[in-house]
């Protein structure tokens, strides 16, 4: 993760890529059960007591079990993810606003075979620091 303030800003970025293939060796021919490819973007940006965050995650073609058949093949997919939260001093406390919204684009993917994940959802977090 990196961060670089400027006037008050404060812009972050990180990422993160997973390949199973060296742990599999030969014996992969496909993929793995939790995908050959998996990249997790985010970036951020703050500003005073603001915080805009974007994430995009990505799963490359797989296989669902062990056996690398027809009916195990997973399509690839992908999410984008935001959230905006910004930090209320209430006297010698603070609280912290959230609201997410998940699945932006509304992918229809499955992480477990014939277990869909939820599309477009929306969360509202309400944190107090006593």
């Amino acid at each position: 993760m990196a961060g670089h303030p400027q006037n008050g800003r404060l812009v972050r970025m990180a990422g993160v890529f997973f390949d199973c293939r060296p742990h599999f060796g030969p014996y992969l021919r496909m993929g793995c059960p939790i995908g050959p490819g998996r990249t997790q973007r985010m970036a951020g940006i703050d500003y005073s007591r603001w915080h805009l965050n974007y994430s995009f995650i990505y799963t490359g073609e797989r296989y669902e079990a062990v056996a690398n058949i027809p009916e195990n093949h997973a399509q690839p997919w992908y999410t984008s993810d935001l959230s905006l939260s910004r930090n209320f001093a209430l006297g010698r406390h603070e609280l912290k606003g959230t609201l997410e919204v998940n699945n932006i684009f509304n992918q229809q993917y499955e992480i477990v075979q014939c277990y869909p994940m939820p599309g477009t959802n929306f969360r509202l977090i309400l944190s107090w620091k006593i």
